[in-house]
């Protein structure tokens, strides 16, 4: 009985203490509310749609998207390029016989392991990330189809995974 009385008394100081301490933490934080900022008084970027800003606090989404277009269009003039997906992308690069028959591989290797993988009837995350990396790889047809099969048996569930 005196071991638990003992026990409960240190505890309690072990409270007292830790108590104190975090007061003593909390006194020597400043006061984040002591000093406000008024976001009329911050000077806005060098950016077109800052200054086209609504004025209030609140933006909605389509406002949003808006701006986040302009500014991503304003980097891309700036760097001088634009992004890899706004670039026209040539349906069909002319390739030598040898690169042709590295693609074939490759496509075939492709279709292969969706062929396998159908047969086990599962994939794990790692195998399937790998997978989804060679299909895109591809040509935007091939990558296509491929990708309808994959979608395809995971449907049926003659492969058991996620994407």
């Amino acid at each position: 009985m005196r071991l638990l009385t003992v026990i409960a008394i240190v505890q309690l100081v072990l409270l007292g203490l830790l108590f104190a301490r975090i007061v003593d933490l909390e006194r020597r934080i400043p006061d984040s509310t002591a000093t406000p900022v008024a976001v009329d008084n911050l000077q806005p970027f060098d950016m077109p749609s800052v200054a086209a800003g609504t004025g209030s606090g609140t933006v909605d989404e389509d406002r949003l998207r808006q701006i986040v277009r302009e500014e991503l269009e304003w980097q891309f003039a700036r760097a001088g390029s634009l992004p890899s997906a706004a670039q026209p992308v040539p349906q069909e690069l002319p390739m030598d016989p040898q690169m042709a028959l590295e693609y074939e591989q490759r496509r075939e290797a492709v279709s292969q392991r969706l062929d396998y993988f159908s047969q086990v009837g599962r994939i794990n995350e790692a195998e399937m990330v790998q997978l989804q990396t060679e299909i895109a790889r591809l040509r935007p047809e091939d990558r296509d189809e491929m990708l309808k099969r994959l979608f395809r048996h995971l449907n049926t569930g003659a492969i058991d995974g996620r994407l």
